[in-house]
């Protein structure tokens, strides 16, 4: 499954969720008009799932996540509080609706300062690091571009597939994962060997060589953008 195809069943799966609560609400509601206190139960428990799906969410959207242990402890934290915060309303210790809504409020924003953190805090140097990786895929593929220019006519297949490897290099996105970063590094590899080869060539070098090396980077660049 690729990586667009993940962030798609994920948010199918996040919005058939929504759904249900939706319908589940609307149900139980139906024949009579929700009290404040039922409202405040409705909403909460909305908030509730979505932070309970905020791992599916953002981990679709950023890869690894930077501090899953703070992310556990921060939907579990929000999770009983929350559940508390509804008890005590219901059960009428806590009377004002508005102070109930200011309190969840509270939680809420805590929690997405927490995800913020999880997701983000602390990772300015490793995102400076995605980006230069990325960067650097990009700067040898230009550099590959002027040295395919000048193949002999025989290669022109392999010009054609280097293109296009060339061409797919540039919209790569930087990820935050192992696999990610051993599969930049082996195209790194194989573009100072595709560099040689392209000298070799001008020289009279081995073709068959060659064009196994080319399909050797594209199938590493196949597997990267599939993450």
């Amino acid at each position: 499954m690729t990586r667009s195809q993940s962030i798609l069943l994920r948010l199918i799966l996040f919005v058939l969720g929504a759904s249900i609560i939706t319908l589940i609400f609307f149900l139980s509601t139906k024949n009579t008009e929700p009290s404040m206190v039922s409202r405040f139960t409705w909403i909460s428990v909305s908030l509730m799932y979505l932070v309970l799906c905020s791992p599916l969410v953002f981990f679709s959207l950023v890869g690894r996540v930077g501090s899953f242990a703070m992310l556990l402890l921060g939907i579990g934290l929000y999770i009983i509080l929350s559940i508390v915060l509804v008890i005590l309303t219901n059960v009428g210790i806590v009377a004002e609706i508005g102070i109930a809504l200011i309190a969840q409020a509270i939680l809420f924003v805590s929690f997405a300062v927490l995800v913020y953190i999880a997701y983000f805090g602390g990772s300015g140097n490793s995102q400076a690091e995605r980006f230069a990786s990325i960067k650097k895929l990009q700067s040898l593929a230009a550099a590959l571009t002027l040295k395919i220019s000048d193949l002999p006519s025989e290669y022109s297949t392999v010009h054609k597939t280097l293109n296009q490897i060339i061409e797919d290099l540039r919209y790569l996105t930087p990820l935050k994962s192992k696999r990610s970063m051993e599969l930049e590094e082996r195209i790194v590899e194989s573009l100072h060997i595709m560099g040689q080869y392209c000298d070799l060539a001008m020289l009279g070098g081995s073709a068959s060589a060659f064009e196994r090396e080319v399909k050797n980077l594209q199938a590493l660049v196949r597997q990267r953008k599939a993450l």
